[in-house]
């Protein structure tokens, strides 16, 4: 499961945004999350990664694009992707 096909699928599954209504420019705010929820959607993502997402790299989080970016850019520092690393959802 690539890091786009999980954030979408944690998205439906956990707070019940519907797949289709989903796209990588959408603003994170446009999701409709809480501050508790998106508190909850990155300990969601910091545990199926395995790593910690410090609060200071948080702001940089506008669209689903850009944390799908940072989290394929921290993969690729701690050794390849998740794949190859033999994760999965």
């Amino acid at each position: 499961m690539t890091v786009k096909e999980y954030i979408y699928s944690l998205l439906h599954s956990r707070f019940s945004i519907q797949i289709q209504h989903i796209h990588n420019e959408m603003r994170l705010r446009e999701l409709g999350l809480g501050s508790f929820d998106v508190f909850i959607f990155v300990a969601e993502l910091e545990k199926w990664l395995d790593f910690s997402i410090p609060d200071q790299d948080l702001v940089a989080f506008e669209r689903l694009a850009d944390v799908v970016r940072y989290i394929e850019k921290r993969q690729e520092e701690r050794g390849g992707s998740l794949e190859q690393r033999g994760y999965s959802s």
